[in-house]
């Protein structure tokens, strides 16, 4: 095959002589391809740069040929080169050297070889030890698995100057190159890289930019320990070579601090600044002009942490810390008991005053009133009283035994041993029977087995006590009736009071104006968050629903 300006031939052999012949080639986007650059391939086929930027591989078919598949490059190809060992596809382009899989050329990613100082790779090929070579603008490079090599002007080539499309391996093996000044040929057996890498010598470490170790010959330390604020560090070195020393170059690193490799080119120093304490190791290494790398030197750097960041001073936090949080819990605890002891002592202190209050009530007061209620009975018994110091003297019968009734009540609330549910449903139960049966009518009372143990203060028994026995006052006075029941229960923190009767019934909408019973009844619930519920039906039932 033959790329001429005026398309594509096919040059074979009739007996001692070459017949030629032209080839159509496809159109792309409605135009004829251009076939001034060819690049061999297998099965006859070729690669043909199009529009620039794109790669097209042509297969024959009869006096034609068909597009293969077509790939985007992004720069200038100059050169093709099909490496059938790796199954890869090298091209040498305006922006580098590439490679990509054959095994599935249209899909495959376009790959950058990396450690490539040239741009422009003017030409490339393989040897049959699967290496590749790849003219440039500044020498050859020589690529196989991660070596890279370079050779240049000073290592016996004519030119740096290589011409455009020019390379090739012959059946000897050799490598063909095109320069400004005549052919390159070589056997790749006979090229051999200067094996010798750049030697780094530390010249000098500073820290803060201060000298460390001024009677020490840096370049022979190891290892260097330093304090938690001997955090910014510098290092001066040079490379020690004999060959081409103005292309070596250098790589460095600080292990704990970055992992990736810096290049330098002509910086002979580099800085670091406020560094974590931590253990760090500086790498350095030489690479000479053919690319040979040299010995990695290392360098240990250990930053110490400051005390409070070592492992005792740690422990010693986390033992202060947990003394603190048990000292304040301590007296945290220590504040609420003697809270809840003076709280206890003054509860105490006044349930003493309040049984103290109720004795004497009971042993002075009830007896001085129940002196006075014998005196006015035993008076009511004389026949020659008037009838108006009768009167006055059954006017006091009644009020001292209405006051020894209150002041019953009131005893009875005072005194702390009567603090519980079940004391005050006992004590109503006794009044109702008794009450009822000197009025008269019959009493039925219905109470459940059991209560909580739970205590009441004395007012909130007062005031369930004074509720009920309104109702029961009520029902003696208005309600004509004869007989009540009584339903005591408990359920769910609820105390229910059932109080009903046989009577006329009862509609609160029509009380009399001046009538105070109901209202002290709503007044004594809402006191003790409760509620009051009325319901007629053959009579009248009262509901008294008290929280616990």
């Amino acid at each position: 095959l033959i790329s001429t300006n005026e398309g594509l031939l096919e040059a074979y052999r009739v007996g001692n002589e070459w017949e030629t012949r032209s080839l159509q080639l496809p159109q792309m986007n409605n135009k004829k391809l251009d076939a001034f650059q060819m690049f061999p391939a297998q099965n006859n086929c070729a690669y043909i740069p199009y529009s620039g930027k794109n790669l097209l591989l042509l297969c024959p078919q009869n006096d034609t040929f068909q597009i293969k598949y077509q790939k985007e490059i992004g720069a200038e190809v100059y050169s093709v080169w099909e490496d059938s060992l790796r199954q890869r596809i090298w091209l040498g382009t305006s922006s580098g050297l590439y490679h990509y899989s054959s095994q599935n050329p249209a899909t495959a990613e376009l790959v950058l070889v990396e450690d490539t100082d040239s741009k422009l790779i003017a030409g490339v090929t393989g040897d049959h030890n699967g290496g590749i070579w790849a003219s440039t603008n500044s020498g050859i490079l020589f690529h196989q698995r991660d070596t890279t090599y370079n050779f240049r002007l000073e290592d016996g080539l004519p030119s740096d100057a290589f011409s455009l499309y020019t390379s090739l391996t012959d059946a000897e093996g050799k490598i063909w190159f095109g320069t400004n000044d005549g052919l390159v040929v070589f056997h790749p057996d006979s090229v051999k890289a200067y094996p010798y890498g750049p030697r780094v010598a530390l010249k000098n470490v500073k820290v803060n930019n201060e000298p460390w170790g001024e009677e020490v010959n840096v370049d022979e330390v190891k290892e260097i320990e330093l304090r938690y604020n001997e955090n910014n560090l510098s290092f001066d070195w040079s490379n020690v070579t004999y060959y081409l020393a103005k292309y070596s170059k250098m790589k460095y690193r600080l292990l704990g601090y970055d992992d990736n490799w810096v290049d330098l080119e002509s910086k002979d120093n580099t800085r670091f600044s406020q560094l974590a304490p931590k253990q760090y190791t500086f790498e350095i290494y030489g690479i000479n002009a053919n690319g040979v790398k040299g010995a990695v030197r290392q360098l240990l750097i250990n930053i110490k942490p400051p005390w409070w960041q070592s492992w005792w001073a740690r422990i010693l936090f986390v033992l202060a810390f947990f003394g603190a949080i048990y000292g304040a819990f301590r007296w945290y605890v220590l504040r609420k008991l003697k809270e809840q002891q003076r709280i206890f002592a003054r509860q105490q202190a006044l349930q003493e005053e309040r049984n103290r209050i109720a004795g004497e009530l009971h042993d002075d007061l009830g007896a001085g009133l129940s002196i006075i209620r014998f005196l006015s009975g035993h008076a009511l018994d004389e026949k020659e009283s008037t009838p108006g110091v009768f009167k006055n003297v059954n006017r006091i019968y009644q009020s001292a035994g209405e006051l020894l009734e209150k002041m019953g009540d009131i005893i009875w609330a005072m005194n702390a041993e009567n603090d519980t549910l079940e004391n005050l449903v006992n004590y109503f139960q006794s009044y109702a029977y008794e009450y009822l049966d000197i009025n008269q009518l019959e009493c039925e009372i219905v109470i459940q087995d059991k209560f909580s143990e739970i205590e009441w203060s004395g007012e909130r028994r007062r005031n369930v006590l004074l509720a009920g026995k309104e109702i029961l006052h009520n029902i003696v006075k208005h309600a004509k009736a004869k007989k009540v029941k009584i339903t005591i229960s408990e359920e769910q923190n609820i105390l229910t009071i059932k109080i009903k009767d046989d009577g006329v019934g009862f509609d609160p909408a029509n009380k009399r104006p001046n009538s105070n019973g109901l209202n002290n009844l709503e007044r004594r619930m809402k006191t003790i968050d409760g509620k009051i519920d009325f319901e007629f039906l053959e009579g009248t039932q009262v509901q008294l629903i008290i929280p616990l």
